[in-house]
């Protein structure tokens, strides 16, 4: 198996958080499993559109919902083809508010 180089700028930290996703469709719950300042891996029951745009919802442990806007950078290869679920999706955030920024920046180094 080849070596691949990790393109990430930050380091993504694992985490158990509860998310809900919106879409112009509706919407879905899922989970965070990992988290960094600028994207997460999420999982959820139905696929996500790769470089679709969604709303994000992110339930940090004693904190108020965190409300970013995020794209869909990547999803497993099985999700896409129906196969498995749920599905891993990496997402990107495009746009967060220095409050919400300001919560991730205090919430991600404690579960390091």
């Amino acid at each position: 198996m080849p070596i691949t180089k990790e393109r990430r700028k930050h380091s993504r930290v694992p985490v158990d958080w509860p998310v809900i996703i919106l879409s112009d469709t509706g919407g879905s719950l899922g989970e965070v499993n990992n988290i960094s300042i600028r994207g997460a891996l999420i999982r959820l029951q139905k696929p996500l559109r790769k470089n679709e745009r969604y709303r994000l919802f992110i339930m940090v442990p004693d904190h108020r919902p965190l409300n970013l806007r995020v794209e869909v950078s990547w999803l497993d290869v099985y999700c896409a083809a129906g196969a498995i679920f749920p599905c891993s999706h990496g997402i990107r955030f495009t746009r967060v508010a220095r409050a919400d920024r300001e919560v991730l920046e205090r919430a991600i180094p404690s579960h390091v």
